[in-house]
């Protein structure tokens, strides 16, 4: 899942790419299309969520382009985590 978003009542927004599906049936890899695998990575518009119903053992993932970035990110991690406890 990708979270894209949060609102002020606990909501998370993510899309889910995983959609359940038929297994594709071919004996050559040359009968399938390249619309057979289109529909392998799917989201079609945002969910919502609330945040305590997000598995705690889920990973999150950051992407900082900058080393400045990072260590802002870091300082505001911080700061939630000592606010919060």
């Amino acid at each position: 899942m990708y979270f894209v978003g949060v609102d002020n009542q606990q909501g998370a927004y993510f899309l889910d790419p995983h959609k359940t599906q038929e297994a594709l049936q071919f004996d050559n890899i040359d009968e399938v299309s390249p619309e057979d695998f289109s529909s392998y990575h799917y989201a079609q518009e945002p969910k919502k969520t609330t945040i305590d119903q997000i598995d705690p053992s889920l990973l999150l993932g950051f992407f900082c382009r900058f080393v400045g970035l990072s260590l802002d990110f870091i300082c505001c991690c911080q700061f939630f985590i000592w606010q919060y406890n």
